[in-house]
């Protein structure tokens, strides 16, 4: 029989072991019994957090479900449809105070134009350019007294005056010099002012006050009781060059202004125009309704003001009444199996011919855009809905004018897209 070995020998075993120290410290400790008991325990704790990460996981994965049907459960398609480039040439009429529809404005040819106009004034001061040789006479006022007698003596016009200093002054006119007269005994020279002018232009004759004498009367008792008093300069003698006013300075000052003017209305127009509508640079007239300078040609002076007041006015178009003329036109051109994609549209346009007066222009229009084959969108969804992603592939492919198609967002666990048209979305790629 095998022998058994224990750490303790039972206490029914009549024969005993003494006990010895260093068998009592062989045996293990509480505490290397309890680690080895933990040990064991181990694996357990392993399969726990398995089958945790693996319950996170699953739900993370039906979250993931959930939010994909709740956000990510419509269908986006998108479509290319075959497009084509169209470019021609047309001509339209503006005709002032036009009426009728969009029919009859497409079969005549013919959209309303406005007018518009303004009136501005403007003034400026220009140099004078002319030049002239001038020549004057210096002039003042002479006392001639009359110490002679009681009678009065007449002078006749250009009766001459020599200054003290030997410049010589004629009278402009006939004139009278008073008589003299006695007061307490005592006689009194009586006296008559009177205008003169120097013999010679020229700055030499400015002179001041001075005394005359009359050469007339050289010789007789007269010279030396008859004689000119100035209390004032003689002024305005001058002799030389002068800048004068020609009739060109006021041509050019003129066509200055109005330029200016033309330009300045022409902006005025185009920033009070209102929003929806093109001013015709082409047509616009003007005209000179007043002019003002403050010399005239060959007057003297370094400058003179000049004014102008102009009248401008325009033809213009209404933008919206444009683009919708233009679309007809194009859809009259076109099948109508096509469409115009409104993005593409663009419209240059140059004056052909115009006449003011009757205002009516004729515009060269140079139309381009894109065209591109009709699609119901609605009628295409309730087509496709409830069906596989290969049969809407296929009936897609096979329906005419259709270039290009991709299904945008589709989920893996749908089989079939949704009966419910919102919730497919058909785009167009132009």
């Amino acid at each position: 029989m095998p022998k058994k070995f224990y750490d303790i020998i039972p206490p029914s075993s009549k024969k005993s072991i003494p006990s010895k120290k260093p068998f009592l410290a062989e045996q293990p400790s509480v505490e290397e019994v309890k680690g080895k008991k933990k040990k064991k325990r181990k694996p357990r704790k392993s399969r726990k957090v398995f089958f945790k990460s693996l319950i996170f996981s699953l739900l993370g994965l039906i979250v993931v479900v959930v939010l994909g049907f709740l956000f990510f459960s419509g269908i986006e398609i998108e479509i290319w449809p075959k497009t084509e480039s169209l470019e021609f040439n047309c001509q339209v009429s503006l005709k002032n105070d036009l009426g009728g529809e969009l029919g009859d404005w497409v079969e005549s040819r013919t959209i309303p134009g406005q007018s518009f106009d303004v009136k501005k004034t403007k003034e400026k001061e220009f140099s004078s350019t002319g030049k002239k040789v001038k020549e004057a006479e210096a002039a003042g006022t002479i006392r001639v007294y009359n110490a002679h007698s009681t009678y009065s003596q007449s002078l006749l016009s250009s009766t001459r005056f020599v200054s003290s200093d030997g410049k010589l002054f004629k009278s402009l006119k006939k004139e009278v010099i008073s008589g003299g007269k006695y007061e307490g005994g005592k006689f009194v020279s009586g006296y008559t002012d009177i205008e003169v002018k120097a013999a010679e232009p020229g700055e030499g004759y400015n002179i001041g006050p001075s005394t005359f004498s009359i050469p007339g009367f050289a010789g007789t008792a007269k010279y030396t009781t008859f004689y000119g008093k100035s209390f004032t300069d003689m002024t305005g003698g001058f002799k030389g060059e002068v800048a004068q006013v020609t009739q060109g300075d006021l041509d050019r000052a003129r066509e200055d202004l109005v330029n200016k003017l033309k330009e300045e209305n022409f902006q005025f127009l185009k920033d009070t125009l209102p929003e929806d509508y093109t001013l015709l640079f082409d047509t616009l007239s003007h005209e000179v309704l007043n002019t003002n300078s403050s010399k005239e040609a060959e007057n003297e002076g370094e400058s003179f003001n000049y004014q102008v007041e102009l009248k401008s006015q325009g033809l213009s178009f209404n933008k919206k009444e444009m683009r919708s003329f233009v679309k007809e036109v194009i859809r009259s051109r076109i099948s109508e199996k096509m469409e115009i994609q409104e993005e593409s549209l663009n419209t240059d346009f140059s004056v052909e011919s115009l006449d003011l007066e009757k205002g009516e222009v004729v515009l060269e229009l140079d139309i381009r855009a894109k065209i591109f084959f009709k699609i119901d969108l609605e009628k295409v969804k309730k087509s496709i809905s409830g069906q596989t992603l290969n049969e809407v592939k296929l009936f897609l492919g096979n329906l005419p004018g259709i270039e290009k198609i991709e299904v945008k967002s589709w989920l893996f666990w749908r089989r079939r897209f949704p009966d419910d048209i919102k919730e497919i979305e058909l785009k167009l790629i132009i």
